[in-house]
Order: structure tokens, then C-alpha cells, then sequence
């Protein structure tokens, strides 16, 4: 069976990944399961804060500040923060990303753009237990490499369910699949498998997860 031109274009980067999502997701509304099509439109639009996020846009960051000792100020110094429980590091660290995967494309092409969280001033006397700064802003800032992983991620898991779904209903290019080809137990096997995919097997989408306000902001 030849190759679905929309795969080609995809691999060899005639196509970008807003595109191929938007190709994906017309394909997924044949199967008709609301988790494949909310994965499509979150990576494409941008999650909520309400949203269970999947587990490759959980990352942790750095705490970096801006502080003053004495009367010298000192601009954008990492802290440590072995100081504090490990409750307290991993709340401080955690950072979600909820940004669409063309927003992560662009931010990770600005190099004078700031990936992180702002830390509220109300945590800074924590941060500043042993130590003679005074800590004038804290931010949370994540590393390029883990934006530039996420965007890898996606696109890799866009790939692998085109090449899966070519392989259960051939060509793909007219963005469409017939599914009555399978019977019922087959096409749950094969939402199965892509949700495992797209998910990582780690949350389930509708079940009014909520998780903690740790939104990744750019500052210019």
C-alpha cells in the first residue's frame, strides 16, 4: 500500500504540525470518541487551567530571582531551595504548560522571551529563610530544552496515530476512514490503543480532574 501523502508531507516537513492536527482531528471525528477529538483540539487551541493535563506537559523548572544584599542588587540568580520540605519544592517546581502547540512553537523561536511562572511575593520569605537576600521577583523558569521535547512529543504521537490508523483503514488523504469495516469490538480496540498514545496511558479526559493554578507565561 502506498504511502498517504499527508504522512509524507508531515515527515519530510512539508507540513506543519497545526496542520497535520487539523488533518488528524478530521480523521478522529469518524471514530467519534470525545477524548481522541479533545486531545486534537486542546493541542491545537490550548488547555484550561480546569484541564488534567497529560503527563508530558508536567514539567519542573528553576527557581530564578531577582534579590538584593546589602545595597547591591543581583538580577536573575538561580536560588536553592534545599532548604524547604519536599512538599513545598515540588509544589514551587511544578509547571504546566497549557500554551497550543503553535504558541510553544513560537516561544521556543524567541530567544529574548522569558518560559516560566511568576512565584507570588507571599512565598518569598520562604525563600529567603537562611539567607541575607531580599528577593525583589521569583520566577519559576523552564528550560527550552523541555518546551522543544513537548513540541517532539506531539509531534510523534500525531505521526504514530496517522501511521496506526493508515495501517486499521488505508489511505488517509481524503481525511476520512469507513468504519464499518470493523466490527464494534475492534474499532473499541483501536480507540483504545490511540488514547493510550495520545495519552500516555496516564489521565482520563472528562472526569473533572482538577489540578493546581501553574500556568507557563513568556515574558519579553
Amino acid at each position: 500500500m502506498a504511502r498517504s501523502n499527508i504522512i509524507k508531507n508531515f515527515i519530510n516537513s512539508s507540513m506543519d504540525i497545526d496542520t497535520a492536527l487539523q488533518n488528524l482531528l478530521a480523521i478522529l471525528y469518524c471514530l467519534d470518541d470525545k477524548n481522541l477529538i479533545v486531545w486534537a483540539n486542546k493541542e491545537l487551541s490550548g488547555y484550561d487551567e480546569s484541564d488534567e493535563l497529560p503527563k508530558y506537559r508536567k514539567l519542573k523548572g528553576r527557581v530564578m530571582a531577582n534579590f538584593m544584599v546589602g545595597f547591591t542588587q543581583y538580577s536573575n540568580i538561580q536560588l536553592g531551595i534545599g532548604h524547604l520540605d519536599e512538599d513545598m519544592q515540588e509544589n514551587l517546581l511544578n509547571a504546566h504548560v497549557y500554551s497550543s502547540i503553535s504558541t510553544l512553537e513560537d516561544m521556543k523561536n524567541k530567544e529574548e522571551s522569558r518560559i516560566g511562572k511568576p512565584l507570588p511575593p507571599e512565598v518569598y520569605h520562604l525563600l529567603e529563610k537562611g539567607c541575607n537576600a531580599h528577593i525583589i521577583q521569583a520566577t519559576v523558569v523552564i528550560d527550552r530544552a523541555s518546551i522543544n521535547d513537548i513540541i517532539s512529543k506531539v509531534r510523534t504521537k500525531i505521526l504514530e496515530t496517522l501511521l496506526y490508523l493508515e495501517k486499521e483503514f488505508g489511505n488517509l488523504d481524503d481525511l476520512d476512514i469507513d468504519i464499518s469495516t470493523k466490527s464494534k469490538e475492534e474499532l473499541t480496540s483501536i480507540i483504545k490503543h490511540i488514547q493510550i498514545n495520545l495519552y500516555d496511558n496516564s489521565i482520563t479526559i472528562g472526569d473533572n480532574n482538577k489540578i493546581k493554578k501553574s500556568n507557563i507565561t513568556t515574558n519579553k
